[in-house]
């Protein structure tokens, strides 16, 4: 008797063909379009908490404020005077990394945001959403849409227009 099987190479093409094939818009390719749709900068919070004694995190944040993310990565410091202050940091540095595709370090970054950090955590949610999309997760995606829908949080709106073009997800 011959045993059928099949490689995961063929599971996973499969795979890949039901959840793309839900949605017949969808290609695999179209999440880093969307990215650049979707990634927008997030609002300067951290300028209005630092002193004039923060100079790199003070010019970071020019830079970012320009749209000079590299420079911006260049200039964030590895420390902060509150937690709060770090979380904004490691938010914005996320966003800087995201924008200019690192999207590996950025998801480094924007692991290392925790709750105490305060809003630039629930924030960081709708950029951890955008940053699956840089890998082309659309699955882990449209979880983290999903989510931050349900509590009406930071980017509500954008994640409902998006989950719209995004696959549905039908294989758990």
């Amino acid at each position: 008797m011959r045993k059928l099987t099949m490689g995961w190479p063929l599971v996973a093409a499969m795979l890949v063909v039901l959840v793309m094939g839900c949605t017949p818009d969808y290609k695999p390719g179209d999440s880093k379009e969307l990215l650049k749709e979707y990634l927008k900068p997030y609002p300067d919070e951290l300028s209005a908490i630092l002193t004039p004694r923060d100079t790199a995190a003070n010019e970071a944040m020019a830079a970012y404020n320009a749209g000079r993310y590299e420079e911006a990565l260049a200039k964030f410091p590895n420390f902060a005077r509150s937690l709060e202050q770090a979380g904004y940091m490691h938010l914005y540095r996320g966003i800087s990394e995201l924008a200019t595709g690192k999207d590996e370090d950025a998801f480094v970054t924007f692991g290392r945001l925790q709750s105490s950090m305060g809003k630039a955590f629930e924030v960081s949610k709708w950029y951890i959403a955008l940053n699956y999309l840089s890998f082309d997760n659309t699955y882990e995606a449209r979880k983290k849409l999903e989510a931050l829908v349900a509590e009406n949080g930071y980017g509500t709106d954008d994640a409902k227009s998006l989950l719209k073009k995004l696959p549905a997800n039908t294989v758990e």
